[in-house]
C-alpha cells in the first residue's frame, strides 16, 4: 500500500468517524472509565505506574460522551477493490470520549506512521 493509499484511508476513516462520534442517549450499561479500571492488562506494568493510571482514571470526567464503535482494530476495518473503506462489527460501541479510539487507530491501523497520525488527531 502505498503512502498516498494510507493517506486516503486516514481521511475515508477520519470522514467515517466524524459523522459516528455524535452525542446520543446511553445505550448500554458500559462505562468506559470503569472497564478502564477493572482491566487486567496493565498488571505488567510497574507498580507505580499502575497507581498513577488508576488515580488518573479515578479523576477523570468523562464529558461530551458521543458514540465510539468500541473495537476499531484492522480486523473491523474492509477495503473494498475500489478503495472503499467500511467499518464492521459494532458489537462494543460505548458512549465515550471523541478520542477513545485515537490511539488504536494509530497504533493499530496505521503503526504510528507520523503523517498518517496527524490527518486523524487533527482536531483533538
Amino acid at each position: 500500500m502505498t503512502d498516498g493509499q494510507k493517506r486516503e484511508f486516514a481521511h475515508q476513516l477520519r470522514t467515517i468517524t466524524d459523522r459516528l462520534n455524535t452525542p446520543c442517549e446511553r445505550f448500554n450499561g458500559h462505562d468506559v472509565v470503569k472497564r478502564a479500571l477493572a482491566c487486567k492488562r496493565w498488571c505488567k506494568f510497574p507498580a507505580s505506574f499502575q497507581a498513577e493510571r488508576h488515580e488518573y482514571l479515578r479523576n477523570y470526567k468523562l464529558t461530551d460522551p458521543v458514540y465510539v464503535h468500541g473495537d476499531l482494530t484492522p480486523d473491523n476495518v474492509l477495503i473494498n477493490a475500489r478503495g472503499q473503506l467500511y467499518i464492521i462489527d459494532f458489537a462494543d460501541a460505548v458512549l465515550a470520549s471523541v478520542e477513545y479510539e485515537l490511539a488504536s487507530i494509530v497504533c493499530q491501523i496505521f503503526f504510528f506512521r507520523g503523517a498518517l497520525s496527524g490527518r486523524i488527531f487533527r482536531r483533538v
